[in-house]
């Protein structure tokens, strides 16, 4: 459902539901078939700005889950308090998908220029990556890592780590690489900090902020 950028957010307002073996033509009053009809009261959000991600989409096979239409990684920046990572992020209207995974840093400020620093990558080996947080809510946040070393397309459950950052500082994630990591070209890695506990790789977030690479 394409929700009208003018929709009331004011009130709480009606929704309907039908299901009937009437073939056409059935409103939101008329008598019906057999089926069933349930009403709700809903109440429609104003729009917020997000930050998003920019690793690239493929149109066809395995691809990175950056666009709204992807579910990709989502936050609402600046609800009331300071939590990012390196510099103040800037919002998008939706994902960024480029090839080099530079959409967002090319589109209004450059947000990502600092905080994160990612050394060079060897297979086999242990890797820290020291990620600056801004933390100012007043209580935990958690800093989680992803990074696709096997190059399909997908942050598995072991490509990735996550930490407590409870205040501002400086945060290692320490990932262990596989010998069997990818070792021509690039892959992506993804960077998340918010408040919320349980966050995968994709999806929104209530506060923080999400930052993507591409890294060899």
């Amino acid at each position: 459902v394409a929700v009208p950028s003018g929709a009331s957010t004011a009130t709480a307002t009606g929704a309907r539901f039908r299901l009937s073996t009437t073939t056409s033509g059935l409103g939101p009053t008329m008598t019906g078939d057999f089926g069933e009809v349930e009403d709700y009261m809903i109440q429609v959000q104003p729009s917020v700005s997000r930050d998003w991600g920019d690793l690239p989409e493929n149109t066809s096979g395995p691809s990175y889950q950056t666009t709204y239409v992807n579910d990709g990684a989502r936050h609402v920046p600046g609800t009331g308090t300071r939590l990012w990572m390196g510099d103040e992020p800037d919002s998008e209207a939706d994902g960024i998908p480029t090839g080099d995974g530079l959409g967002d840093e090319n589109d209004n400020t450059n947000d990502e220029a600092n905080g994160i620093t990612i050394p060079p990558l060897f297979a086999g080996q242990t890797v820290q990556i020291d990620v600056d947080v801004t933390n100012e809510t007043g209580g935990d946040a958690f800093l989680y890592g992803f990074i696709d070393f096997n190059h399909d397309f997908v942050f598995d459950a072991s490509e990735s780590v996550s930490v407590v950052a409870s205040a501002s500082g400086q945060y290692p994630l320490v990932f262990n690489v596989p010998a069997t990591a990818t070792i021509s070209g690039t892959v992506g890695a993804r960077f998340r900090l918010s408040t919320n506990d349980r966050l995968g790789p994709n999806g929104a977030a209530p506060d923080g902020e999400v930052q993507d690479y591409m890294v060899t």
